[in-house]
């Protein structure tokens, strides 16, 4: 009865897809048997299916769970893991490419739950890098995608990996391999030892730039025009020469990127006209000027800042802050010139 019992547990094992599920069957194993069918329990871990690639994981799972109680368990599925390894670099079981790559696989999960020495996967690697064909550098691309990052963030390991990584660098200048291995190599190296990026300088406005920021592109909505203008008008544009540069900036970046703010970036330009006209007139010029400059380039990144601008040319034009010449060279600038007269 208890041996019926572990066999239905282990039938159960390809079902074993979460981290819950392979829990769940550690706990039926403790409680069903397990100290006198380990060997059948461990040759079964030692085979798990190939597909989905992603069960090695929760095979990995199951047996450091089962460690705990039971340290053989471990240690013996490492050995045989390792065992199959060294039979299939040396080609006595018909050394196909799937099962090597499933083998690599299950050794980069046994290695992260520290159910495999280190040692044992860099010696894998340096084996690999001594032959450097294609497929071995399939087994070492495979490897260093399991379990290369967790090698080269371990403290004790560090080194050696970034040795192997060195040596991995050199011997792919030197050898040929097909474009598509080559960058599988690529980017099993990355994803051990991503590139250095640097910190992207962040802008540190002045606190009346922030104000300001924080009234158009925060604050502004159809209830907050009236008090958005009003703060505007508080600031010192006669005292303070950087003001009407920092309103300038402020209004086209709202308008560049916020489309539904557009028409109420231009009711504030309106409302500030009769106060502060010179100031309006240059944010004007300076969408009129923008979005020719966009125009003529022609870069497909800058599109929707062009949408966003002739948007903004159609509100002002509505709150008849320019007139009809101005739209109409503007679309002149937008139909190609090979277009024709119309």
């Amino acid at each position: 009865q208890t041996a019926a019992r572990f066999e239905s547990v282990l039938a159960a094992l390809p079902t074993c897809n979460s981290r819950e599920k392979a829990d769940e069957i550690a706990s039926e194993l403790c409680a069903k048997g397990l100290r006198s069918h380990r060997r059948k329990l461990v040759r079964t871990l030692t085979s798990p299916p190939r597909e989905p690639s992603d069960l090695v994981r929760y095979y990995s799972r199951l047996a450091a769970t089962l460690s705990i109680a039971f340290k053989h368990i471990g240690t013996e599925l490492a050995a045989l893991v390792q065992e199959e390894f060294e039979e299939l670099f040396e080609g006595r079981q018909g050394a196909s490419m799937v099962a090597r790559i499933s083998n690599a696989n299950y050794m980069g999960e046994l290695l992260k739950f520290k159910l495999l020495q280190s040692t044992a996967v860099f010696g894998n690697l340096k084996k690999c890098l001594d032959d450097f064909s294609p497929p071995q550098v399939e087994v070492v691309c495979q490897l260093l995608e399991t379990c290369g990052r967790y090698l080269y963030n371990h403290r004790d390991c560090h080194k050696r990996c970034e040795g192997i990584l060195e040596l991995i660098t050199k011997l792919r200048s030197v050898h040929r391999l097909p474009l598509d291995l080559l960058t599988r190599l690529e980017n099993a190296v990355y994803i051990c030892k991503p590139p250095e990026q640097t910190l992207k300088q962040v802008e540190v406005r002045k606190p009346m730039h922030e104000y300001m920021v924080w009234l158009l592109h925060h604050h502004l909505n159809k209830n907050t025009i009236e008090k958005v203008i009003r703060q505007l008008r508080k600031l010192p544009w006669t005292t303070e020469e950087m003001v009407e540069i920092w309103f300038i900036d402020t209004m086209l970046s709202c308008a560049e990127v916020k489309y539904h703010t557009i028409q109420l970036v231009a009711c504030v330009a309106a409302g500030l006209l009769k106060y502060q006209e010179a100031a309006v007139l240059r944010v004007v010029d300076f969408a009129c000027e923008r979005l020719r400059i966009s125009i003529d380039r022609g870069d497909h990144r800058q599109l929707q800042s062009r949408i966003c601008l002739t948007k903004f040319l159609g509100e002002l034009y509505a709150y008849r802050l320019l007139d009809s010449a101005a739209i109409m060279r503007t679309l002149w600038w937008m139909i190609p010139k090979n277009a024709g007269v119309w």
